[in-house]
């Protein structure tokens, strides 16, 4: 099956577990391209915002440091516990999502004899808007509490101020295009598990078929909910990072945190560092 599809692809978007998730499925982001990192940026950064960019790179840090005040010393733990809170919750909400946890495989259409095998086709629709449905809702809890941290940033010291404003200018410059990749996600997964029952119906013989008018079942590993939870998880640990690098950054030792993983294995502890993510 020919791998699809999505381009331009934003800086270090490959490397992370979306795409290791997408490619499991045949589904691949554009080759290493050519072009270097800020012909690639360009692909994202209008020249509005390449001009605020500028701007907030050409400000100094300062040269003043404000006193260490308990509330101040405070911020990266209560920060840091609210980010755990917010990933719990959206974890917990696709771990529970009933269409997603109880169905291995969405309806299909029937057709009758050896029709059936050219016209297996599954009914993908109620997966398509639950899963958007999901990415709505990790887009609005994650971006409020981004701006909780940005804005908590702002009385801390010079240098975090001005990574705070940097990180609005990326935010307000690249959420619209990071959306609209996302928004290719279940499109791609849709045409994905119908080439794949329809290469599964194709397989019956004729006589088979006439005594079996529905598609055969997908193997366990091809299941669309459970396959669905584990990319919908991958997507919330994309859509964190921004959140979770301003986080290390005012509390830079690495930190140790369970990783995400599909419902129903267990939850390696991993380290993870600031470093890695300022930059995704």
């Amino acid at each position: 099956m020919a791998q699809r599809q999505f381009s331009p692809q934003p800086p270090h978007f490959s490397s992370s577990p979306l795409v290791r998730q997408l490619a499991s499925l045949d589904i691949a982001p554009a080759g290493e391209s050519t072009q270097t990192f800020a012909e690639r940026l360009s692909h994202w950064v209008a020249w509005t915002d390449a001009i605020a960019l500028s701007q907030v790179l050409a400000d100094g840090p300062g040269a003043a440091h404000p006193a260490v005040t308990p509330s101040s010393a405070a911020a990266p733990r209560q920060l840091r516990a609210q980010c755990a809170r917010v990933r719990k919750d959206l974890a917990d909400a696709i771990a529970g999502d009933a269409l997603l946890r109880d169905a291995a495989d969405p309806p299909r259409t029937v057709a009758t004899g050896a029709a059936a095998a050219g016209a297996a086709k599954i009914d993908y629709s109620a997966y398509r808007r639950q899963y958007r449905a999901h990415q709505h809702t990790m887009e609005d809890r994650i971006g409020n509490l981004r701006a909780a941290v940005r804005k908590a940033m702002a009385g801390l010291s010079p240098a975090q101020v001005r990574l705070a404003a940097l990180d609005a200018v990326l935010d307000r410059a690249l959420s619209p295009q990071l959306r609209r990749q996302l928004e290719q996600v279940p499109l791609m997964l849709e045409k994905t598990f119908q080439a794949r029952h329809k290469a599964a119906a194709a397989t019956l013989p004729d006589q088979e078929a006439d005594l079996n008018p529905l598609p055969p079942q997908p193997h366990p590993v091809d299941a669309v909910g459970p396959t669905l939870q584990r990319v919908l998880l991958a997507e919330l640990e994309l859509r964190l990072q921004p959140v979770q690098g301003l986080i290390d950054a005012l509390d830079p030792v690495a930190d140790v945190r369970p990783a995400l993983s599909a419902p129903g294995r267990s939850q390696a502890r991993i380290p993870q560092r600031a470093a890695r993510r300022v930059v995704q």
